[in-house]
This record gives structure tokens, C-alpha cells and sequence, in this order.
């Protein structure tokens, strides 16, 4: 699954987009958990989008260093 990563002004402009990869399989950082788990346990969905963009916030970061 792919993302696209946006930070954007109010007034629209956008400032810095990426597109990333956001799965499991390529990235160790994103915790592997079935469908059936987030909806068993929600705060699961709540860990795994709080990785997300700890992700994204890094690859910003990384890319406003260069």
C-alpha cells in the first residue's frame, strides 16, 4: 500500500510531497496485525496510525536536512 504524504499551507500550496510505501512487508518499523485484530482491539488502529506518521514526520524531517 502506498501513501501520499502531503504538508500543506492554508492556503493550499503544497510544500513538500512524497510518496511512500506504508506496509509491513517492506518497512519493519510498521507492525504487521490482520483486520480482524484492529477490530477486536482499537487501539491497535490508533498504534498503527500513530507509526504512520512518526514515519512520515521522519521522512519529512530528513528531507528539509538535505
Amino acid at each position: 500500500m502506498a501513501a501520499q504524504i502531503q504538508l500543506v499551507r492554508s492556503d493550499g500550496t503544497i510544500l513538500w510531497s512524497r510518496q511512500r510505501d506504508m506496509n509491513n512487508h517492506s518497512d519493519p518499523q510498521i507492525p504487521a496485525v490482520l483486520f480482524d485484530e484492529y477490530i477486536k482491539n482499537i487501539e491497535l488502529l490508533r498504534i498503527g496510525y500513530s507509526t504512520a506518521c512518526e514515519i512520515v514526520s521522519s521522512d519529512l524531517i530528513k528531507d528539509l536536512e538535505q
